[in-house]
């Protein structure tokens, strides 16, 4: 007789296998055959992943329905800023000196990166949000239908957390987005998102990144590519170094004029 755990032959009678011990049941040797091998059992992960896409889908569409179906205003309550929303971005103050700062770094940048060789560039927050603030309404155009009215920036060690409003017809919805630039040893350019928000939906940064692939496949660019111009001049960028409340950017230009 064999063994119905491990198949192994015994002899006839055997109340026990003499290879694992386990207890045979069988006296007539209606155990498994050796080469036998056990059935298959459902994948029931599987189907619990497409049962929870397929929910996900139909949520998704409901919602959709419901949104048409309600109009704008349904829209406006669930994508509009929200008061912390208002507060996070009223508390990143700007001024006219700051934005008459940064403007005058830049033209000093523009000059000295066109001599050629390494500039270090300080972009301070506060000055960044001031030149935003300052460039933001020449930017608007009454004409189209998706505008940018509000867009500022919030330095920290872990990058750039850049939000803001959109305004698309009658709707407005608030938007953040965290982002980090680095430049590895080969002078390559990675950039790495944390995730994005867009009114009261939060999108993880494996969804955002893997939109952003599928993007890529369709769009013809270089990976990881470092050349920038600014004023004419082209450069590359050496290293990227995040503050809070500043961030300072080292720029070469090979040519030296």
């Amino acid at each position: 007789m064999f063994c119905p755990t491990c198949a192994t032959p015994n002899e006839p009678g055997s109340n026990f296998c003499k290879q694992c011990g386990a207890s045979i049941r069988s006296a007539g040797g209606g155990g498994p055959q050796p080469g036998d091998k056990p059935k298959k059992k459902g994948c029931c992960s599987c189907s619990g992943c497409l049962f929870a896409v397929s929910l996900i889908f139909f949520t998704f569409m409901l919602f959709m329905a419901y949104a048409i179906y309600s109009g704008p205003e349904f829209m406006n309550k669930f994508l509009a800023p929200s008061e912390e929303n208002s507060k996070e971005l009223a508390a990143l103050p700007v001024t006219r000196d700051d934005a008459d700062s940064l403007e005058k770094n830049l033209a000093e940048f523009e000059k000295y990166i066109q001599k050629g060789g390494t500039i270090e560039i300080h972009l301070k927050e506060i000055e960044l949000n001031s030149f935003i603030s300052r460039r933001l309404p020449a930017m608007k155009n009454p004409g189209e239908e998706v505008k940018v009215k509000d867009l500022k920036v919030k330095l920290t060690e872990d990058g750039i957390r850049v939000i803001g409003v959109l305004k698309a017809m009658k709707l407005e919805s608030y938007f953040a987005m965290n982002v980090k630039a680095t430049v590895d040893e080969n002078k390559l350019i990675s950039w790495q998102f944390s995730g994005m928000r867009v009114g009261r939906v939060w999108m993880p940064a494996f969804v955002f990144n893997a939109l952003l692939n599928t993007a890529k496949k369709y769009v013809k660019s270089q990976p990881g590519i470092n050349q920038f111009s600014f004023g004419g001049t082209s450069f590359q960028i050496n290293k990227i170094a995040y503050l809070n409340s500043k961030i300072v950017i080292e720029c070469y230009n090979p040519k030296k004029n």
